[in-house]
């Protein structure tokens, strides 16, 4: 009873490993550009103060990545993000994250949009369905 315990756990997890790693190295299934970010340096961080007295920080990054798909698969890009420390509305980007692109085309420009959070949800899911079993 114990060693079919242990193999289900331990096929559970060979599972969840799968999971995340299918999922992290997916980008070609993606139309939307993604980049991998290979560096991130704090350019400039400003304190605010809203209406209601509540104080915040901007930190502005210069953020660095290379195309995991499309036809710029491979070249290099960097990039501006500003975020506050409180994350009301913004992301901070960190080295090894992955992150969906957006063109501006009136500005011919790429911009940040959001993080790629698919392997972090398929490890919680099987995770989970693996302590359950």
């Amino acid at each position: 009873m114990k060693h079919k315990r242990l193999w289900l756990a331990l096929g559970g997890l060979l599972i969840c490993m799968i999971g995340v790693l299918a999922t992290y190295h997916d980008a070609t299934r993606y139309k939307q550009p993604l980049i991998q970010v290979t560096a991130v340096k704090t350019i400039q961080k400003t304190k605010t103060t809203d209406d209601y007295q509540n104080q915040d920080t901007e930190v502005q990054q210069k953020v660095t990545g290379r195309f995991l798909n499309t036809k710029r698969k491979g070249q290099t890009i960097q990039l501006q993000n500003t975020y506050s420390k409180s994350l009301a509305d913004s992301y901070r980007y960190y080295r090894g994250q992955q992150v969906f692109l957006h063109h501006d085309q009136d500005r011919h420009q790429w911009l940040l949009n959001e993080p790629k959070r698919d392997t972090v949800l398929v490890a919680v899911i099987l995770g989970t369905l693996a302590y359950c079993l």
